[in-house]
């Protein structure tokens, strides 16, 4: 979203963003938008604070603590995503370690 609102500088949290959208992906078959909408239509519904449905919406199967991950590192306010990539990385690490001892 820092990207669409210049002159914001961007920084690493914007790293965040695009590896939580590919997971988003990867885990529900489907894009954070509906891949009928052009690009336009997605940069309007970004700036607007449209949110993607949640994981889990797409895909029941999926842990709730991915959604709340994948949420966090999709913020449209960056100050609401994790402070570094590390700490994303952490929390992706603790919930597969969950799920093993599950």
């Amino acid at each position: 979203p820092e990207q669409i609102l210049a002159p914001q500088t961007v920084d690493h949290r914007a790293d965040q963003y695009g590896l939580a959208t590919a997971i988003y992906e990867v885990t529900t078959g489907y894009p954070p938008f509906p891949s009928e909408m052009s690009y336009v239509e997605i940069v309007r519904s970004v700036l607007k604070g449209v949110e993607p449905p949640p994981a889990n919406v797409k895909n029941p199967r999926l842990p709730a603590g991915l959604t709340e991950i994948l949420s966090r590192a999709m913020a449209r306010d960056r100050g609401a995503r994790y402070p570094d990539m590390n700490a994303m990385l952490v929390a992706l690490a603790q919930l597969l370690s969950g799920l093993r001892a599950a």
